[in-house]
C-alpha cells in the first residue's frame, strides 16, 4: 500500500468460519488481526504486520473466504472490547463484532473518536 503520510492502525477481519457459505452473511465482523501504532516509511510505502494480536483459522485447500484489512487513522488506543478479545482463538465469542460497521463504532466509542478507517483491502485466502 502506498501514500500513507501519518501514522496508523490495521485490522483484519474476516467472516465468521462456521458460518454457512450459501445463506447470505453479515458484513464480516471477526477479529482476526490487530497491530499497534505504525510510522509511515519516508518512501511513503506501507508495511505493516499483526504484531499486537494476530489468530487465524486454518483454511482447507479449495474453501477459501475474504478477509479485509482496514487501515484507521489517526491510531487508536484499545478500549476493553477490543482488550478482551486480544489473546483469544479465533473461534472465541470475544473476537466476533457482528460486522465491521459494528466494529468501527466500538472503535471510536473506546479507542478514538477522531480515528476512521481510510482504506480497506480486501482479499481472498485459499
Amino acid at each position: 500500500m502506498y501514500g500513507l503520510s501519518r501514522h496508523y492502525t490495521a485490522v483484519l477481519t474476516g467472516y465468521d468460519l462456521h458460518a454457512d457459505k450459501t445463506k447470505p452473511r453479515s458484513n464480516k465482523g471477526v477479529l482476526y488481526g490487530l497491530n499497534a501504532k505504525v510510522r509511515p516509511s519516508i518512501t511513503g510505502k506501507a508495511r505493516f504486520l499483526f504484531h499486537s494480536d494476530f489468530e487465524m483459522p486454518f483454511i482447507k485447500h479449495g474453501e477459501g473466504d475474504e478477509f479485509c484489512c482496514h487501515i484507521y487513522a489517526p491510531p487508536f488506543k484499545m478500549g476493553p472490547t477490543l482488550k478482551r478479545a486480544l489473546g483469544t482463538r479465533y473461534n472465541d465469542p470475544e473476537r466476533f463484532f457482528g460486522s465491521d460497521e459494528r466494529l468501527d463504532m466500538i472503535i471510536k466509542k473506546e479507542g478514538n473518536p477522531n480515528s476512521r478507517r481510510i482504506t480497506s483491502c480486501c482479499f481472498i485466502i485459499d
